[in-house]
């Protein structure tokens, strides 16, 4: 999932920040980590022992939806370098996204 989303980039990009401020540093960490836990909790709500095909079904029903998804995130990858809001920004679209999996 992680590849198929991006979220394993932005999730690089979080723990690669160079915060300036305490509220920087602490933005930074909370994304690095609720990155991981969208994956954990999509996973945790599909059930079942298989993950892969758990993603594999998501990705045949929301086809669509990863794709404008996706170009959001290769958009913020081309832009150079990630910053806080960037990466805020996409972490809050992929809750809304993994949310209604």
């Amino acid at each position: 999932m992680g590849e198929v989303l991006g979220l394993d980039w932005a999730q690089g990009m979080a723990m690669q920040l160079d915060p300036r401020d305490p509220w920087e540093r602490l933005l930074a960490a909370g994304l690095s980590r609720d990155f991981q836990a969208m994956r954990v909790d999509f996973l945790a709500r599909q059930g079942g022992t298989a993950p892969e095909q758990a993603v594999a079904d998501w990705q045949a029903q929301s086809g669509g939806r990863i794709a404008a998804f996706r170009a959001m995130v290769d958009r913020a990858r081309m832009s150079g370098a990630a910053t806080p809001a960037m990466l805020a920004q996409i972490a809050g679209q992929a809750r809304v996204l993994l949310s209604r999996a």
